[in-house]
């Protein structure tokens, strides 16, 4: 349930040389997916009383920057959709007992969205 600094920091130094080589996703829509992501993740992370991880935080940096602000709405939305509904099938039949990461449904959506994306 820990997602280490210097990996979660390392690959968003990464996605945005990648972005300035590629181009994909551009320079300020690298930036400016990056800040939102990690912005609303913050203030989900104070809000809720640290029941969101940390590491949660910098992972949206990172995924918010490699799917650009446009991808990143998608994303954040279908991994809240589908974190949801694990809670809804799962947590209520309580068939798990312990807290489950949101890293897992955020990185499968981020994955998706670049998978299909089509711009």
């Amino acid at each position: 349930m820990r997602i280490p600094d210097s990996l979660s920091l390392s690959a968003w130094l990464s996605g945005a040389f990648v972005s300035l080589i590629f181009g994909y996703p551009s320079i300020p829509s690298y930036a400016l997916g990056s800040a939102v992501g990690f912005l609303s993740y913050a203030a989900v992370y104070f809000i809720s009383r640290k029941k969101l991880g940390f590491g949660d935080v910098k992972l949206a940096l990172f995924l918010g920057g490699i799917t650009g602000i446009r991808g990143w709405y998608v994303a954040n939305v279908m991994a809240s959709v589908s974190g949801i509904l694990f809670y809804l099938f799962f947590r209520r039949s309580r068939q798990i007992r312990e807290p489950v990461p949101f890293a897992p449904f955020l990185c499968t959506s981020a994955a998706l969205v670049l998978l299909f994306s089509l711009y």
